[in-house]
């Protein structure tokens, strides 16, 4: 695949508000009904390339946008939505790649509705609800990604779970999120696997859920359960009880 350096238009150009919210609540309609591991696999694999592949650019980005827009409702963060897996071609990943702004910023709206950053007019995405537009003109301002990241006063957690808004820190912490999930799921795998435990779900699932659990808890350990729960949540889509998070890290240690 080639380095994408051309920036492809968002959906039509100049932006079409009604048309925009026709396509996009015609399609995600069709997707609420998913439940999450079948939302997730939705739009992968070769039966979806094929029919994909035939699809405009425009087409394209409010199909994917709708995906992620569902998982985002659902507490999954961008950076663990696994849109990737959705484009089989160079135009596909340059659609992808345009996206990612208002991704996030989506994502941001639906998981942190309280949340206030330093432009004003930025604000209205969080006190008036979602509008693509702003958010295109959001990712258009002639400033470096580090700067918005600023004027949006994101937080780290709140970075790494973004695609795009992110700084070098954010960065350095979710490659040592990531190297830990993998890191703890081949070591838990090899446990069970040698215990025999499975408890009617293969070890690899089980290894999978207990290593992001642990993950999480060492990422977040000086922020309490709270932290933790919803670290899990934006990672797997799953609920883990904050009441509980101790005692769900001890079973995974076990």
């Amino acid at each position: 695949m080639k380095t994408h350096s051309s920036k492809t238009p968002l959906f039509s150009t100049p932006f079409d508000r009604d048309k925009f919210r026709e396509y996009f609540d015609r399609i995600s309609s069709r997707m609420k009904d998913k439940d999450t591991p079948e939302l997730q696999s939705h739009l992968t694999g070769h039966k979806a390339s094929s029919a994909l592949c035939g699809l405009s650019n425009e087409r394209f980005q409010y199909i994917l946008f709708a995906k992620s827009a569902e998982l985002s409702k659902r507490g999954i963060a961008p950076q663990w939505q696994g849109l990737a897996e959705s484009c089989f071609t160079d135009d596909h990943l340059d659609s992808f790649d345009a996206l990612k702004p208002v991704i996030d910023l989506f994502w941001l709206v639906a998981e942190y509705p309280k949340h206030r950053c330093g432009n004003g007019r930025w604000n209205k995405l969080w006190d008036e609800g979602f509008d693509m537009g702003l958010a295109i003109s959001i990712d258009d301002r002639k400033k470096k990604n580090a700067a918005k990241v600023i004027e949006l006063e994101l937080s780290i957690p709140q970075q790494m779970g973004c695609l795009r808004f992110q700084r070098s820190e954010a960065k350095v912490a979710l490659k040592r999120l990531k190297d830990n999930i993998n890191k703890h799921q081949k070591r838990r795998q090899e446990e069970l696997s040698a215990r025999k435990v499975s408890n009617g779900a293969p070890a690899e699932d089980i290894a999978a859920q207990q290593a992001v659990i642990l993950a999480c808890a060492k990422a977040t350990g000086g922020d309490g359960p709270t932290a933790t729960a919803q670290l899990y949540r934006q990672i797997t889509g799953g609920v883990l009880d904050r009441r509980n998070v101790a005692r769900a890290v001890k079973r995974a240690r076990r």
